[in-house]
């Protein structure tokens, strides 16, 4: 997929030695990290000057004359990038994955950028042991073993934020009904934030499949404003086809 450009009627104006060009683009259904590409010759010019893309729906666009690239950012502090509520449930004996979510890779852009990851589930009455974990990338940032013969719930926060390149702070917490657990770990990990990172939780049962269910899993974006050099780019491989009719205007020979 790829940028559609079209460029307007009567589309062009002469000032001097230097043509402006002006139309809309349209964005497609796959963001590629680290822009769209273009060529010179989708502007209607043989040298591209100088290029500006208006903002619209609150995303707004960095052109890239050297590499020839459009990044496009999103206006906004956080936001929900995943819901999963389709429960899964451990099986019989042994470590088993339970909801599993992959962050597209480079969400984590600048240091100071986090996310927030909630994750909640069930347990069977019964004396069988019961142990869940929450992972961020290969490295379990909490682990606890739930209580026996109770009808219980649990509920994992997490907090993981950007502290430099592929470094980052986690901070998890677990509560449990019934018999009340208050759990919490802090682990510094040392994750690809430039690759796709498997966000997932296991549950593991001495004895009998779903005797720990996993019911749902969030995950959420943070970006405090001001945070990084050039903002929060969309992520990979989001979809931007409903954004369109962005208007542009290019002034080059």
């Amino acid at each position: 997929m790829a940028l559609t450009i079209t460029k307007g009627l009567g589309d062009r104006e002469v000032s001097g030695n230097r043509v402006k060009t002006f139309g809309t683009v349209d964005f497609d259904s796959s963001y590629p990290n680290g822009g769209e590409v273009w060529v010179v010759a989708d502007w209607g010019l043989y040298v591209v000057d100088h290029l500006v893309l208006e903002p619209k729906n609150g995303y707004y666009f960095e052109p890239d004359l050297t590499n020839k690239k459009i990044k496009a950012f999103k206006a906004q502090s956080h936001g929900v990038i995943n819901v999963n509520l389709t429960g899964v449930g451990n099986v019989t004996t042994g470590e088993d994955d339970l909801i599993t979510y992959a962050l597209p890779a480079s969400t984590l852009s600048a240091n100071g950028m986090g996310l927030r990851i909630t994750a909640w589930g069930s347990t069977a009455n019964n004396a069988n042991t019961k142990t869940v974990k929450l992972f961020f990338g290969a490295t379990a940032i909490l682990t606890q073993a739930l209580t026996a013969s109770i009808a219980g719930s649990w509920r994992i926060v997490a907090e993981v934020f950007r502290t430099g390149v592929d470094t980052q702070d986690c901070i998890a917490s677990l509560s449990q009904g019934a018999t009340d657990i208050a759990h919490a770990e802090f682990t510094a990990t040392t994750i690809d934030d430039g690759a796709a990172i498997t966000i997932k939780c296991t549950g593991e049962s001495s004895v009998d499949t779903n005797d720990l269910i996993q019911e749902g899993l969030m995950v959420e974006l943070l970006v405090p404003q001001g945070t990084g050099a050039v903002g929060a780019e969309v992520m990979a491989a989001a979809d931007l086809s409903g954004l369109t009719g962005v208007r542009w205007w290019a002034v080059g020979i």
